[in-house]
């Protein structure tokens, strides 16, 4: 079987808009379900291995997780082998440092 062209990770629920239309349920804090940012890394290495075309980073606001640009990092992440495509879905309104 072959994998998924594309692969959407809603990195967090967490959002600091309040808008009536959009489908995530955002909420004021970290959801006590969200995967840790170990846990998150293991994630993204597993869809690099799946052979993932596209990952799209969404969520609630993903610039509300503190440890976003960390995963975004991961080493593997940006090998053009494993992902050839990589997106990020942010309002890039004001964030607060928490």
């Amino acid at each position: 079987m072959s994998p998924p062209y594309l692969v959407s990770y809603a990195i967090t629920r967490k959002c600091n808009l309040k808008c009536k239309h959009c489908y995530s349920d955002a909420v004021d804090a970290q959801a006590p379900d969200e995967l840790s940012t170990s846990e998150a890394k293991k994630l993204l290495d597993t869809l690099a291995d799946w052979g993932i075309q596209l990952l799209i980073f969404d969520g609630g606001e993903l610039l509300c997780r503190g440890d976003f640009f960390e995963e975004a990092r991961s080493p593997r992440l940006y090998s053009r082998s494993k992902f050839a495509h990589l997106m990020a879905s942010s309002r890039s309104l004001y964030v607060r440092n928490e």
